[in-house]
């Protein structure tokens, strides 16, 4: 799976060199300005946001004592230091610093982040909770977690739109209030309740996540200059992902005590 994406994003940067422009303005060449990849810049992001990804998973099945844990995460803050030192004494930085000086936006990405934690952490232990304590199949766990999925997908929308008319505040609020109530539902009635109870609580979640992803996105969009509001936008999308790469926290499932182990696991 991963190779493929991998092998995407080659081609995606081969086709990039002939399809994208070269200048940032609509002038002859001779009077436009060029602008230059900042590759260091890119490399030491990348490894910033990888590095600290290797160091929180590693340490949930090596400890805290493990060298290799200490050694990314270490390798992480002197990436992340390098990476905020190089974009503030570059001509033209893989990411303006103008960006993070905006607390509009950090909010933003902070409320996305979370709710990205949220929402994939719960689908994440939802079906080995169904498999394991309530004792289901794997297809009738994914019939419970669908009407979730099916409202993020039609609700997404709706959100989109509701936030362009009445901004974002409002509709990430409503989101976040959903979201809270379905957590509730979910860590304190769905432990040993009847199926139904998890797929009430799975479905407020799918609203509040549908409700509070876009608003998030749009709110982050307009706290920042619209020049740099697509570099924007991409750090954005790294911070959610980020969080769907932390949500799922357990690399080897826990069984409740009792519960027997399901067959095929």
């Amino acid at each position: 799976m991963f190779y493929v994406t991998l092998g995407l994003s080659l081609m995606v940067q081969a086709a990039s060199i002939y399809v994208l422009p070269d200048r940032i303005s609509d002038e002859p060449a001779q009077d436009a300005t060029l602008r230059r990849l900042d590759l260091p810049g890119g490399l030491l992001l990348g490894g910033t946001a990888g590095l600290l990804l290797v160091g929180v998973t590693q340490a949930e099945t090596m400890g805290l004592s493990s060298f290799l844990v200490w050694g990314c995460l270490l390798l992480a803050g002197l990436a992340g230091a390098s990476f905020a030192w190089h974009i503030r004494t570059t001509p033209e930085p893989f990411i303006s610093p103008r960006i993070f000086a905006s607390g509009s936006f950090l909010a933003a990405a902070l409320v996305g982040f979370l709710a990205q934690f949220t929402n994939i952490g719960s689908l994440f232990l939802a079906p080995l909770l169904l498999e394991g304590s309530s004792g289901l199949t794997p297809a009738a766990a994914g019939l419970i977690l669908a009407p979730g999925a099916v409202a993020v997908a039609v609700l997404s929308p709706l959100a989109g739109k509701l936030s362009d008319r009445l901004g974002p505040r409002s509709v990430l609020l409503f989101g976040l209030t959903f979201m809270f109530i379905s957590t509730l539902v979910i860590s304190s009635f769905a432990i040993g309740a009847a199926p139904y109870v998890l797929a009430a609580g799975l479905l407020l979640l799918g609203i509040g996540y549908a409700g509070t992803n876009s608003p998030a996105a749009n709110a982050a969009s307009e706290a920042i200059l619209r020049e740099v509001a697509g570099t924007g936008l991409g750090i954005y999308q790294l911070s959610s992902s980020w969080a769907r790469g932390q949500g799922q926290p357990c690399s080897e499932p826990f069984w409740p005590p009792g519960a027997g182990r399901p067959e095929g696991q």
